[in-house]
């Protein structure tokens, strides 16, 4: 079902009558043909027995048209009046009244009275409306009601067809809107990168400048290590004179030996530049090495340790907790997502990094997890 600003649209047609007047005859003969034409109509005999004024007026903000049937004693009826003045009430974009003048003319209903004045200038406002006369059809009671189903048809494709526009707007101005936002926020990790972060830095302890600690970062492939070192090292180069992410780029298939002999070399001549001057050799490092897969190739490029000056922080990543056992002082095994992380993993699948960024930075997650159910029924 489509929704409006009032709530769930339910039904297609609310069939507002004066029963005495039209329900032998010409409401059976209107019942049938939108039955025929699928139409999905709410008429009040249809709702359980004892129920009171309340759901008649809900399921009138539940309906996209309300066909108003104005008949020689409809004025006798409070509830007729009241419907009608409640759908004058509801009705927004993807909505609508359509009058009909059964055995009625138009000045015959400007010339009703009602109780209160207000409510007597809102209810000619339903005659101002486009409408349908049976008096057009004198012959033929039926040909009415097929020109009344054949409008409501019209009206109904008419108001579709808005409500699709609306909504792309609405989905285009969403967009726009969060993403003129987003510049403003563009450092938040996502899916709890944050919160590992900090957790690393605990076990590296960079609140004690003077400690040298070597971390292994330990997770299975796809759990988010690298960006985890990359946050992690982005955050902490500004505390270190010489900073280095260093990965392994090497081929594969070299013969390990001259790999190995590469590989330090590599790393010498990306260590010596970011060590050109005499403060900067003898300051504390601050390294990540990344995408290493052989122990014996993180060890030849220790060497004895010499080139790690005190406070200095390295993290080594790794996919197999075995290639940095007894290389590093502690191990930390990068966590699944949570639920709340796991909701951000799945927005950003189905609906793009925006909008994830955009709800994730503004909302909680039970809210969240509303909103993202709002959304999917709004891209139906």
């Amino acid at each position: 079902m489509q929704e409006s600003a009032m709530g769930q649209l339910k039904y297609s047609v609310f069939l507002c009558f004066r029963g005495e007047d039209v329900r032998v005859g010409f409401l059976s003969y209107l019942i049938g043909t939108l039955k025929r034409k699928s139409i999905k109509y709410y008429v009040d005999y249809e709702e359980t027995r004892g129920e009171v004024m309340e759901i008649f007026l809900r399921r009138i903000a539940e309906s996209r048209i309300v066909l108003v049937i104005l008949s020689p004693k409809f004025m006798e009826s409070d509830w007729c009046i009241d419907e009608v003045l409640k759908a004058l009430e509801t009705r927004e974009a993807g909505t609508s009244i359509i009058p009909v003048f059964y055995k009625v003319s138009v000045a015959d209903v400007k010339g009703w009275n009602i109780v209160k004045q207000g409510d007597r200038d809102k209810f000619i406002n339903v005659t101002k409306r486009l409408g349908l006369r049976s008096k057009d059809y004198p012959t033929s009671e039926a040909d009415f009601v097929n020109k009344i189903v054949e409008e409501l048809e019209k009206a109904l494709t008419k108001l579709e067809t808005e409500e699709e526009e609306n909504k792309l707007k609405m989905k285009q101005a969403i967009t726009t809107k969060m993403k003129q936002a987003i510049t403003t926020n563009t450092t938040m990790p996502f899916f709890g990168t944050n919160k590992r972060v900090k957790q690393l830095q605990e076990k590296l302890m960079m609140g004690i400048p003077t400690h040298t600690r070597l971390v292994g970062v330990v997770g299975m492939k796809g759990s988010g290590k690298t960006n985890l070192a990359e946050m992690f090292f982005e955050e902490g180069k500004c505390y270190f004179l010489r900073h280095l992410f260093f990965r392994d780029k090497i081929g594969k298939n070299m013969e390990s030996g001259a790999k190995r002999d590469l590989l330090v070399q590599q790393f010498q001549k990306n260590l010596l530049k970011i060590s050109n001057t005499e403060e900067k050799i003898n300051s504390k490092l601050l390294l990540v090495l990344d995408d290493f897969s052989d122990k014996e190739d993180i060890i030849c490029l220790f060497g004895d340790r010499g080139w790690i000056t005190p406070g200095s922080k390295i993290v080594i990543v790794a996919s197999d907790k075995s290639l940095v056992e007894g290389l590093v002082d502690d191990t930390y095994v990068v966590p699944g997502l949570n639920e709340k992380e796991g909701l951000a993993c799945l927005s950003y699948h189905a609906f793009g990094d925006v909008i994830t960024r955009y709800f994730l930075t503004r909302y909680s997650f039970l809210k969240t997890r509303e909103i993202y159910k709002d959304i999917k029924n709004l891209t139906k």
